[in-house]
């Protein structure tokens, strides 16, 4: 099953490295690396972006 992974190179919350790991153990993932922090995506502009890779990524992979 394709996995999406989208981490935040600055998050103060959950060590970049452990996500880069966590993705590198799936089987079929697409990890989006973003320069910003954990809540960052919440608002503007990088939740705009993270919409169009989330809906990009779905549309991708069920054939939407």
């Amino acid at each position: 099953m394709p996995g999406l992974v989208i981490m935040g190179e600055e998050d103060t919350l959950i060590y970049p490295p452990a996500v880069e790991k966590a993705a590198s153990r799936m089987r079929e993932v697409t990890l989006i690396h973003m320069p910003v922090g954990h809540f960052d995506v919440y608002l503007g502009e990088w939740f705009e972006k993270v919409v169009k890779i989330q809906g990009d990524f779905f549309a991708r992979h069920l054939g939407l």
